[in-house]
């Protein structure tokens, strides 16, 4: 079962998805390929009994042809006698707004280091609730 939520996520209705018994291999069609070894290895353990459950953060093609980043998780919930997974709880989470803010993060620190390297300024930070200084790689070149 997959849930109306899960669909609309990924820009569909529930009754444009495939069968439930081609969902699986269709929604592994979805998933970046820089990414697909990634969900395999960690559905794989899972499904093996390796693994009480999975977290993974994998890009996935949305319906209008975008990708966006989901953070899925599954866990058990019932096992056969020899530890084949028989029922799953899962749950997919858009986390795309949280990644684009993350990679923004990343390049404003890498201009900001470059900057400081140009015009041989440093900075230092007084993280108060620890009583530690942080300082900036150009600012421990410059002492």
């Amino acid at each position: 079962y997959h849930s109306k939520k899960w669909a609309a996520i990924l820009g569909y209705g529930r009754e444009e998805l495939p069968e439930p018994n081609k969902r699986l291999e269709w929604f592994i069609r979805q998933i970046h390929p820089d990414d697909v070894e990634l969900i395999a290895k960690a559905y794989s353990d899972f499904l093996e009994g390796k693994t009480e459950g999975y977290l993974v953060e994998v890009r996935v093609k949305h319906k209008e042809g975008d990708w966006i980043w989901i953070k899925g998780s599954a866990k058990a919930i019932e096992r056969s006698e020899s530890g084949k997974v028989s029922r799953i709880l899962g749950v997919m989470q858009d986390i795309t707004e949280r990644k684009n803010l993350e990679e923004s993060l990343r390049q404003n620190e890498a201009r900001l280091r470059q900057s400081q390297q140009v015009a041989k300024v440093g900075h230092w930070i007084w993280l108060y609730h620890k009583d530690e200084v942080v300082l900036s790689d150009e600012l421990v070149k410059i002492f």
